[in-house]
């Protein structure tokens, strides 16, 4: 014998959503898992600490020659922003490869099985952190260039300064997402750290075997020289506009994030 569900109920019933994983959840997870992970901690403050020192030393030794200029002094505060971007850039890598070798990616998939929000909320997450730390780091490594460049020194608030100093902070974001993109292609610290780097570092200084015809068309629009850009005092004369550089490196940035975000569509656990 059968019994008839009232309309209103059956209404109700399909209405009905279970508390399910949501978007701000997953950025709690991914909150959770990077500031609960002593490593990674110890390696963004450490980063911040020796871009500041090492920018400090490097401009007080750089000083006290008769034609050094006030851009002089904020390139040397700023050098240290060097080695923070190839850190950042690793630090990105070795967050998601190291949850593909320890499974723990599995785990975020199961619990999100359209897999996308956990790119997106580790992106984010990511990126707030850094950015905010970067940006700290790089502004008193330039303060403390200043006190101690024996010259002609710049101030916050001279024209470009701050955007060469948030400029330093974008770049290393923008390392960082990267390293996170290419791990989500690649699944492995070794492979994906050295695509980067080989982005980052070697292809830029591999342009000068080819043709000035072919590297003058190439080289602005590599991800370092669109950095470069914007984030330094006096770019060089064949790199992009500032604006045109920041865009440059965010379509990058954009495009490997888009890659990543199809590999883990398409691909298998």
């Amino acid at each position: 014998m059968s019994t008839a569900v009232p309309t209103a109920t059956r209404w109700r019933v399909s209405r009905a959503r279970p508390a399910g994983v949501t978007f701000t959840r997953v950025l709690r997870a991914e909150w959770i898992k990077l500031r609960s992970v002593r490593a990674n901690v110890l390696m963004l403050v450490g980063t911040a600490v020796g871009a500041i020192l090492l920018g400090v030393l490097i401009a007080g030794v750089g000083g006290g020659t008769e034609r050094a200029l006030p851009a002089d002094s904020v390139s040397l505060s700023l050098a240290g922003m060097d080695l923070a971007i190839i850190a950042v850039g690793a630090l990105g890598v070795t967050l998601v490869a190291g949850e593909y070798s320890t499974k723990l990616a599995y785990v975020s998939y199961a619990a999100v099985p359209s897999r996308w929000p956990v790119l997106a909320a580790k992106a984010l997450v990511f990126a707030a952190v850094t950015g905010v730390l970067m940006a700290a780091a790089a502004a008193m490594a330039f303060l403390g260039g200043q006190a101690v460049f024996d010259g002609p020194t710049a101030s916050l608030t001279d024209p470009e300064v701050w955007r060469v100093v948030l400029g330093q902070a974008a770049y290393c974001v923008a390392a960082g997402l990267m390293g996170i993109s290419l791990a989500f292609i690649f699944r492995s610290t070794a492979a994906s750290i050295g695509i980067l780097l080989a982005g980052l570092l070697v292809v830029p200084g591999l342009m000068n075997l080819f043709p000035d015809s072919v590297s003058e068309w190439i080289t602005p629009y590599l991800p370092s020289s669109a950095a470069d850009a914007f984030a330094t005092v006096d770019p060089a004369g064949d790199l992009l506009s500032a604006q045109a550089g920041a865009l440059v490196l965010t379509a990058w940035v954009v495009g490997l994030l888009i890659a990543a975000a199809a590999s883990l569509r398409w691909r298998d656990a």
